[in-house]
């Protein structure tokens, strides 16, 4: 389950697709003939001559070569737009040359499947300098383009009109859709840092059964992270059509593990029953979560295409999460900024420095799946509830999960010194990270092009904690924290917590050992204060009990052998 963790962190190099329109979407809206009239969505290339034609555009066809692969002619027409196939014995450039020569305003090219290759388009139409096409160029996906045809073939003289523009969409923050993956996301911080403090609260069937099943973050992982991302993505770009179907069959597969691992706890911890095991070792509890996950998996692969996927992969989603929160601990604000400022410039590098180095953006490419005609799912989606052209609102999990680590570590630290929600850290940071990725979104809107999102949530985050960790005067606490409960919560006689920061809990002790205290033996049964993940003992008398805790510990549920 640990390699989920990292595939998870490095998900952030998949999806930075945003809440708004994405990059180089078109809105065609068909006024004439009835049966074709509405509003429909095709995909420009980068250098076509923007902005596009306004004014009713008249589609005609080529007379001569219907593949538009040598020199013809159209019909007259105030503002031309001609429509030819994709593919054929030429390159799209020629195309493009020929519709020019035609007298052609906009191309319209007829995509030969349903899934767009966006990437392809914009690679097939580079002029190799920074001059544009001198046309207004987008392609359509095939059932569509093919209906435009088939009805011009037959009805010459009613041409279909139609105005073409780029699509910016609604302006996010009154999109409904755009709060909503808004609210999902810094929902998702938050349920993020429950998980990742379940080791904080006693009996939680979510606490980690050991603390090899924590990551801690190293002084050398944050770059280690960054230069295998880089690595990654670099592969990626060059190989995404092929290696695609790998990205989707691990990210089927982890989600139904993820899924498999947190129905298994949360089922065997309500319902004891369910955790008895049978006789090829499982229990009622891992085979029905198993279930569940696998057929959640599949519902998504199978529906990815269609409208109806989104709930599917965004359960994935959570649980990827939540799992990924759970597992890996960031110490200290120290490291913290570490992490988020590295991560920070690596994704400004790989989205808008990148296309000096390659033909255009590495990281916006990768998470367009590199012409492959599938999209990296590694996003949350949300559909469009007034968007006539449907499109899903997305944000990509590294916009969650790498932020959510600085979070969840701040929700730790507010825990362990006892600290009020207007005393503490987490919830300023919760606020941060909602209002800097509200600034992300409009940014996508205003700049039209894929946005670093950390560019936003890093001093939305991270500056918030450390402007107010100056202010109270908490700074060096914070910076060299090591992970342990404020000095007051370790006195023996009032510990809530173990002094790694594990929380204690009074139950009757599941083997031999020694108290952590005073050093005395404990013998197996005997009543004690026990921290599981840290294996610590506290005896009765270095750690009196409430009759509060005495009771607590008489419903203990986890299974000790």
């Amino acid at each position: 389950m640990q390699t989920l963790c990292h595939a998870c962190l490095w998900s952030s190099l998949l999806g930075l697709a945003l809440g708004a329109a994405p990059k180089g979407m078109a809105k065609i809206t068909v006024t004439s003939p009835a049966s074709l009239k509405g509003a429909y969505r095709g995909y420009f290339a980068a250098s076509s001559l923007l902005p596009a034609p306004e004014g009713s555009a008249t589609a005609v066809t080529p007379i001569g070569d219907a593949s538009g692969c040598s020199a013809f002619e159209i019909p007259q027409a105030d503002l031309a737009m001609v429509m030819l196939p994709a593919g054929g014995n030429c390159s799209l450039m020629d195309k493009v040359a020929n519709a020019k020569g035609a007298g052609a305003k906009i191309l319209m090219v007829i995509a030969e499947a349903d899934a767009i290759n966006i990437t392809g388009l914009d690679e097939n139409t580079t002029t190799g300098d920074d001059e544009n096409l001198g046309i207004f160029v987008f392609e359509l996906m095939h059932t569509l383009g093919s209906k435009f045809l088939d009805y011009s073939s037959t009805h010459a003289d009613d041409p279909v009109h139609a105005t073409v523009e780029v699509y910016k969409g609604t302006f996010p923050l009154v999109d409904p859709s755009v709060l909503c993956l808004v609210a999902l996301a810094v929902a998702l911080v938050g349920l993020g840092a429950w998980f990742n403090t379940a080791a904080q609260r006693a009996d939680s069937p979510l606490a980690p059964e050991s603390a090899e099943q924590i990551l801690k973050i190293e002084w050398w992982l944050p770059i280690g992270w960054m230069i295998g991302a880089s690595t990654a993505l670099v592969v990626l770009y060059f190989t995404m059509k092929y290696l695609i179907y790998v990205v989707l069959a691990v990210f089927g597969l982890g989600g139904a593990g993820c899924i498999t691992e947190i129905g298994h706890a949360v089922l065997k911890y309500n319902w004891p029953a369910m955790g008895k095991q049978f006789g090829c070792g499982c229990d009622a509890a891992l085979l029905l979560s198993f279930v569940v996950g696998m057929t959640n998996s599949a519902l998504w692969f199978f529906l990815r295409h269609g409208p109806h996927a989104w709930p599917f992969q965004n359960i994935i989603g959570i649980c990827f999460l939540c799992f990924f929160q759970r597992s890996i601990h960031l110490p200290n604000i120290k490291l913290a900024a570490m992490l988020l400022t590295l991560m920070f410039l690596f994704d400004i590098f790989w989205v808008f420095l990148s296309p000096f180095f390659f033909s255009q953006s590495v990281m916006v490419a990768v998470a367009m799946g590199g012409g492959s005609g599938e999209v990296a799912p590694m996003m949350l989606r949300i559909p469009a509830f007034n968007d006539p052209l449907g499109t899903d609102r997305m944000l990509g999990y590294g916009d969650i999960a790498i932020p959510g680590l600085m979070v969840s570590m701040l929700r730790r630290y507010d825990i362990l010194h006892y600290k009020k929600w207007n005393t503490g850290y987490f919830w300023p940071a919760m606020v941060g990270y909602g209002v800097g990725l509200c600034s992300a979104l409009v940014g996508l809107y205003l700049m039209q092009m894929g946005q670093p999102a950390l560019l936003y949530l890093v001093p939305g985050t991270l500056g918030t904690t450390l402007v107010l960790a100056c202010k109270r005067g908490e700074m060096k606490a914070l910076w060299n924290w090591d992970g342990a409960p404020d000095a007051e919560n370790t006195l023996l006689a009032s510990a809530r917590f173990c002094p790694k920061g594990f929380a204690l809990q009074s139950v009757q002790a599941p083997r031999p050992g020694n108290c952590d205290g005073c050093g005395i033996r404990i013998a197996q049964g005997q009543r004690i204060m026990y921290a599981a993940i840290s294996n610590y003992y506290l005896c009765t008398s270095c750690r009196p009990q409430t009759e509060e805790e005495a009771d607590g510990g008489s419903n203990w549920r986890n299974n000790w052998s």
